[in-house]
């Protein structure tokens, strides 16, 4: 097949596909591929994908209110139901039990392993998925990614396969609730040690996957699962959060990529595209600097869930993502302390040196964070320090290049006027 041919029936594939998809949707069943006027050498593969359609779409319609509501990335639990029997009820060696959850992305399941004889979280994704390339590899990233990641407060990946044209990543089952879910309910924001130590946690768990060239890029409350300490999980102390008697597990890295000396051949990364969530995303993500992307990114995100916890909003949001976007970039961050005042000052600090804008700025890796949270916890003096004058002067210049240069033109040509005038008067003496 030369390579034109190629990319026509590449560009061919996603829509004949789509189309039977809308089929799908309305109850219908298409017909016939090679009735259909369907390529001959797209009808094999078109027929391993429509499999897939079929059995997401008889527990995912499009015109379900997610599918439409939901951005890529969000997820959205609903009360835990049972897999309607008509549906297909085996993936691999999994048998499925009910649905867990959904989200913009994908769906999972309470699954069940009669081999290890346990129970597993299965997700599978949406038709969507298939549609493009991008999409389906990251995916397969996700699984991937995760499965290189061994923490107690990481959820572990066990497995990911095929089933016919179904794929699906198997992990561990964490029966709980996540961390936007029980902050929503609970209405209010946490005691800044319960915050500090819980953040102070996943960035242990971050810089386990930093440490091994993996950079998360979408840690958000809902990307955090709590995990009652019931024995299932380890139980040492620097695991869990004791106050609420939780273990946080950082979960899904679809938008997951390996950096460094660390990144893999065929490896998703998704440079020119912006992903992740808007209010946890450092000024460089959102930019699309991928140059830029690090270490640092992730621990911007740790501040800004920590921001959230501590004050009960994000720190930038807005009507629009673009919006909240170009906030985060230009606008700067309003203290903790005034919106909640009293905070621990040493607790405020190391919050804004996550936020700073500049990825050099702030924490250099996780273990860092973590380390200046614990020096907070146990009451020692924290390494993080307040930018002084000049240096926000500096920062605040990068961000608006234009207002600065005017306020400088300004200057010189009022201090031009003042000297002239200061001449004239020494001349008329």
């Amino acid at each position: 097949m030369s390579g034109g041919e190629s990319n026509w029936l590449d560009d061919e594939f996603p829509e004949w596909l789509a189309a039977y998809d809308e089929s799908l949707e309305t109850g219908s069943m298409p017909p016939p591929l090679e009735i259909a006027g369907a390529p001959e050498e797209l009808q094999p593969r078109l027929q391993r994908e429509l499999a897939w359609c079929r059995f997401v779409r008889q527990v995912w319609p499009r015109d379900s209110p997610l599918s439409s509501l939901l951005p890529l990335g969000s997820t959205l639990s609903p009360p835990e139901k049972p897999v309607p029997g008509h549906v297909v009820s085996q993936l691999g060696r999994y048998s499925v039990r009910r649905e867990l959850g959904r989200g913009a992305f994908g769906i999972v399941f309470l699954g069940y392993d009669p081999q290890l004889r346990r129970e597993v979280a299965l997700k599978v994704p949406r038709p969507e998925v298939l549609f493009t390339y991008e999409l389906r590899e990251r995916f397969r990233n996700e699984a991937q990614t995760a499965a290189s990641l061994d923490h107690p407060n990481i959820v572990p990946v066990y497995d990911a396969g095929d089933d016919g044209a179904t794929c699906y990543i198997a992990s561990a089952y964490c029966p709980g609730v996540t961390l936007e879910a029980w902050f929503k309910r609970r209405g209010q924001p946490l005691p800044p040690r319960v915050a500090a130590q819980l953040v102070a946690l996943l960035a242990l768990a971050v810089d386990h996957a930093h440490r091994r060239g993996v950079l998360h890029r979408d840690l958000k409350p809902s990307n955090v699962l709590l995990v009652a300490d019931a024995g299932v999980l380890p139980t040492e102390s620097q695991t869990k959060v004791e106050v609420l008697g939780v273990i946080p597990r950082i979960t899904d890295f679809g938008l997951a990529k390996f950096w460094g000396s660390a990144i893999r051949s065929g490896s998703p990364i998704y440079a020119s595209a912006i992903l992740g969530t808007p209010n946890y995303m450092a000024p460089e993500q959102g930019g699309g600097e991928s140059t830029q992307i690090g270490p640092a990114t992730d621990v911007y995100a740790l501040g800004a869930i920590l921001y959230e916890l501590l004050t009960g909003q994000p720190p930038f949001q807005a009507d629009s993502p673009l919006e909240t976007l170009w906030r985060t970039r230009a606008d700067d961050v309003v203290p903790p302390a005034r919106l909640r005042p009293g905070l621990p000052r040493d607790l405020e600090t190391i919050c804004l040196k996550c936020l700073e804008k500049e990825p050099g700025r702030r924490y250099p890796t996780a273990a860092s964070l973590n380390e200046d949270l614990n020096r907070f916890l146990s009451r020692g003096a924290i390494q993080a320090r307040r930018p002084g004058v000049r240096a926000w002067i500096k920062s605040w210049a990068r961000r608006r290049p234009r207002t600065a240069l005017a306020i400088l033109l300004g200057l010189v040509i009022l201090a031009t006027i003042a000297g002239c005038l200061l001449v004239l008067a020494w001349c008329g003496r």
